[in-house]
Order: C-alpha cells, then sequence, then structure tokens
C-alpha cells in the first residue's frame, strides 16, 4: 500500500471514496491524511504522536502477534522511513492540522489515551 499511496490519481480516488462513505454520518476515522484531507471540517480531530522508538516497539510487538520476526532496527528503520516518505509525498502528505488536538501518547498505556480523548470529547461537549 505505501506504494500505491504515493501517486496522486490514487490518492485523490481513496479520498473521494473515503469522504463519500462518512458524508452525513456520526463516525470515528484514522489515517495519517484524515484530519488535513479526507475530513477537514469534522468535529474534533485528533493526531495521536509518540516518539518514534516507541512507536517501533509497539510496531514490532504487532509482527510478533502476527507470527512476523523483525529485529528493532529493522523496524525503527521502516517506521523512519515511512514518516519520510509519507511527510514528503506531494499526495495527501502527513500533516497536522491546525486545530487537531495533539496527544503524545509515548508513555500512555491505551487506557491513558482513551482517558485523553474522552476528556477532549468532553471539553467540547460531544461526549457525556
Amino acid at each position: 500500500t505505501p506504494h500505491v499511496a504515493r501517486h496522486p490519481r490514487v490518492r485523490e480516488e481513496m479520498v473521494r471514496r473515503q469522504q463519500e462513505i462518512i458524508k452525513g454520518s456520526s463516525a470515528v476515522i484514522e489515517g495519517r491524511d484524515i484530519a488535513s484531507k479526507v475530513a477537514p471540517n469534522a468535529d474534533l480531530k485528533i493526531y495521536l504522536t509518540a516518539d518514534i522508538k516507541t512507536r517501533t516497539r509497539r510496531r514490532l510487538k504487532q509482527y510478533e502477534e502476527k507470527g512476523i520476526i523483525k529485529t528493532f532496527e529493522e523496524v525503527l528503520k521502516e517506521t523512519a522511513e515511512r514518516d519520510r516518505k509519507d511527510s514528503e509525498r506531494d499526495a495527501s502528505p502527513l500533516a497536522v492540522s491546525n486545530d487537531a488536538a495533539v496527544i503524545d501518547t509515548t508513555n500512555d498505556t491505551t487506557q491513558d489515551t482513551v482517558n485523553k480523548v474522552l476528556n477532549i470529547l468532553r471539553e467540547k461537549g460531544l461526549y457525556d
């Protein structure tokens, strides 16, 4: 998929289809260009981030759960390369929307992150 995502016509069509899917509905969607390209008028935009070593450890765990054997160094290199390519691509580059709530999850458990998101939703009156 990363190779396909670099093609502007493919990205344009994907954005169009994603916008059609969410049109007129409430949804939680995730992706590297959702807030900036797919749903720029969303009621709430959250940008989750973590330092690269934490993201690498998390990805390595996902690989291990799938039985894929890789080294930390391999996954670190893949992660850095994906970040670079996604940030530099011409079509829908990775960008933090200026109206997004940025949450650093480096030291968070999953529940910590959920709680942070729920607090933001409550603050905006979008969740009781």
